[in-house]
């Protein structure tokens, strides 16, 4: 986190998640992030044709932030949040996140590249190189 005038600056939650996918992309070339995206921002009408779509689609509700790749078979699921935020996981999120790990996936609520570096490391992803902060 940065600091302005003294006041710690907080990064956004896509900030967050970015850093996230750069800090992936250089120590764990070989495993593939994706991003699904999830959310409807339009409002009336538009909004609620949009999330019929998106049911019919195959959005799934609270469906994690990320999701890492690697190998034969070895996937994990993250949901990402604003560092402090961590316990802002909707009951929808709460709810993907533990039928994942019921499947036996390895699941997170991460809040920033330095989480991430060593939850995936834990998990067994192919490092190529240390996350220096």
């Amino acid at each position: 986190m940065s600091k302005v005038g003294g006041q710690k600056i907080i990064p956004t939650e896509r900030q967050t998640q970015r850093a996230i996918v750069d800090m992936a992309a250089l120590c764990f070339p070989s495993v593939i992030v994706h991003h699904s995206p999830n959310q409807n921002n339009k409002r009336g009408w538009g909004g609620k044709i949009a999330a019929i779509n998106n049911r019919k689609d195959g959005v799934v509700t609270g469906w994690p932030d990320l999701q890492f790749i690697w190998g034969a078979g070895n996937a994990a699921f993250a949901e990402i949040k604003r560092p402090g935020r961590a316990s802002t996981v909707s009951d929808a999120q709460r709810s993907i996140l533990d039928r994942l790990m019921d499947y036996g996936f390895p699941t997170a609520v991460l809040t920033g590249p330095e989480t991430a570096y060593q939850w995936l490391y834990e998990i067994g992803a192919p490092r190529a190189r240390e996350f220096v902060s």
